[in-house]
């Protein structure tokens, strides 16, 4: 289960706006926070800076996140 709790508090991260590195390193605190042992454990690898956004249907032609690198 502590897995599971990392991973939904990652993605309430990330699609808040939240960079990739920011919404790891709340997400970490929050496993430390609930006693996790294995908190430093989780690894994400890609573009810290990265961002999800939404694109209208109008300009990709699907609705839904996207990733984009920076700000």
């Amino acid at each position: 289960q502590p897995s599971c709790q990392f991973v939904l508090k990652l993605y309430d991260h990330l699609l808040a706006g939240d960079t990739l590195a920011d919404s790891v390193a709340s997400a970490r605190e929050a496993a430390r926070i609930d006693g996790d042992a294995t908190w430093l454990a989780y690894t994400v690898y890609g573009n810290p800076e990265a961002r999800l956004h939404y694109e209208s249907p109008a300009d990709s032609g699907t609705p839904g996140p996207k990733a984009a690198a920076g700000g």
